[in-house]
C-alpha cells in the first residue's frame, strides 16, 4: 500500500488525529484508540495501513518497565492516484481531444460533442467547440455541415459514407458511417454541381495514421515517465527500508540504555534521573575512600598480653578486618577472659636470628602465627 491508495475513512480519521502532532510531541496509541470511538477491532488496521502507506512514524518508549507506543506524521500527504487515461487526457490538446471524439462518434453536433468531452474529463462549452476545432476545419481534415439547421462535425470519410448514400437504407448508411444513425429531417434535393463542389478526397487514412502516430508517441512517453517513477520509487523504497532498518537498530540501543538505567538506579537507590550524577560521585568517593585505606602501610594484628604484662600471643587479621572489626575483637578477647589486655598493631615486618648465624634481617611478616577471624 502507498499514498495513492484510497484510505478506508477510519484511516483518514486516526490521520487527522496523529497529523495534529510531531515527533517532538507524538500522541500514544490509547490517545490513537480513543479516536477510533467503538471501532478499536478496525483501528488496528487503519493505523497499520497509515504506516504501510508511509503516512505516520512510530516507536515505543520504555518508561518505568511500561512499554508506550507512540505515533507521529511523516510530513507526507495521501494522494488519490489517476488514471492512466486520465493522465493522457490530461496531456492531449482541447482541439486533438475534440478531432478524435469527431472521429469517434461523427457525424456529431456541436452540444453532443462538448458533452462527449466532459464525459472523458475534458471541461469544453459547446459555444467553444467552433473555434476549437477552426484550424481542423481550414486544414479539411473535420467539415462542418448544416444537417436540418444543426451544425453537424465529421470527417471527410464519414461526409463522403452521406453524400454517396443518399438513397441507401438505415443498416448500409451504419456499416458506412461506423455505426452511428443520424435521425434528421430531408434535406432538399442537391444538384449534380453542389455536389461537385462539396466533394473532396478521401484523407481519412491519413487522418487516422496521424491520430494513431500520435497516441502511440503519448502512450511511449508515458510508459518512459512511468518507468521514471518506478525506479525512483524503487531508490525511495530502498532508503526507507534502510531508515526502518537504523530505527531499529536504535530502539534496541534505545531499549538496552534504559535497561541499563534501570539497574543503576536500582543499585544507587535512586529515583528521578537528575539524582544519579550526585549518586555516582557518591559511590566514586566512597570507593575512592576505601581504596586508600587498603593501601595503609603494615598488616593488621593484635597482640595477646598476660597479667604480667608479657606478651603471649600475636594474630593477623584478615586482609578484608578493618579498624573498627579488629578492635571489636580485641574487645570481646578481654571480655573473654583470654586476654589481660590486648594491643592492636601493624606489623612492617619481622628481625629473626638464624640459629647458627647472627644477621639480623627484615622479613615479611611469617604466616607461623595463628591468623585471627
Amino acid at each position: 500500500m502507498s499514498r495513492y491508495t484510497d484510505l478506508s475513512l477510519l484511516a483518514l480519521t486516526l490521520f487527522a488525529a496523529i497529523g495534529k502532532h510531531s515527533s517532538q510531541r507524538p500522541i500514544s496509541l490509547g490517545d490513537v484508540l480513543r479516536r477510533g470511538g467503538d471501532k478499536h477491532a478496525d483501528a488496528g488496521n487503519a493505523i497499520q495501513s497509515l504506516l504501510d502507506a508511509r503516512l505516520i512514524a512510530t516507536m515505543t518508549h520504555i518508561v518505568n518497565g511500561k512499554a508506550n507506543v507512540v505515533y507521529w506524521p511523516t510530513g507526507l500527504k495521501p494522494i488519490k492516484a489517476q488514471t492512466l487515461e486520465q493522465i493522457s487526457m490530461a496531456s492531449e490538446p482541447k482541439n486533438a481531444h475534440l478531432a478524435r471524439l469527431v472521429l469517434l462518434h461523427g457525424p456529431i453536433a456541436g452540444p453532443a460533442l462538448a458533452e462527449k468531452a466532459r464525459e472523458g474529463g475534458a471541461n469544453i462549452p459547446a459555444k467553444n467547440v467552433a473555434g476549437l476545432l477552426e484550424t481542423r476545419l481550414k486544414h479539411g481534415d473535420i467539415i462542418a455541415r448544416k444537417i436540418g439547421g444543426v451544425t453537424m462535425y465529421m470527417t471527410p470519410n464519414q461526409a463522403a459514407g452521406l453524400d454517396g448514400d443518399g438513397a441507401a437504407s438505415g443498416g448500409e448508411r451504419d456499416k458506412q458511417i461506423g455505426a452511428h444513425v443520424m435521425s434528421a429531417p430531408e434535406a432538399p434535393a442537391e444538384t449534380d454541381a453542389d455536389q461537385d463542389d462539396e466533394a473532396m478526397p478521401e484523407p481519412d487514412a491519413a487522418l487516422l495514421a496521424s491520430a494513431n502516430r500520435v497516441l502511440s508517441e503519448k502512450v511511449e512517453t508515458l510508459e518512459q515517465n512511468l518507468e521514471k517513477q518506478r525506479t525512483l520509487l524503487a531508490a525511495k523504497t530502498e532508503r526507507i527500508v534502510d531508515l526502518e532498518n537504523q530505527l531499529t537498530r536504535a530502539n534496541g540501543e534505545y531499549a538496552d540504555a534504559m535497561d541499563i538505567y534501570f539497574r543503576l538506579s536500582q543499585t544507587l537507590k535512586v529515583s528521578k534521573a537528575e539524582e544519579l550524577p550526585g549518586a555516582l560521585d557518591e559511590l566514586i568517593q566512597a570507593l575512592s575512600t576505601r581504596a586508600m585505606q587498603t593501601q595503609e602501610t603494615g598488616r593488621l594484628a593484635m597482640a595477646k598480653f598476660d597479667a604480667t604484662g608479657q606478651i603471649m600471643d600475636i594474630e593477623y587479621f584478615q586482609p578484608y578486618v578493618d579498624d573498627t572489626g579488629a578492635q571489636q575483637v580485641a574487645l570481646n578477647m578481654v571480655n573473654d577472659g583470654h586476654a589481660a589486655r590486648v594491643m592492636i598493631i601493624r606489623v612492617i615486618g619481622e628481625t629473626h636470628r638464624p640459629p647458627a648465624v647472627f644477621a639480623p634481617m627484615l622479613v615479611p611478616p611469617v604466616q607461623t602465627l595463628r591468623e585471627a577471624a
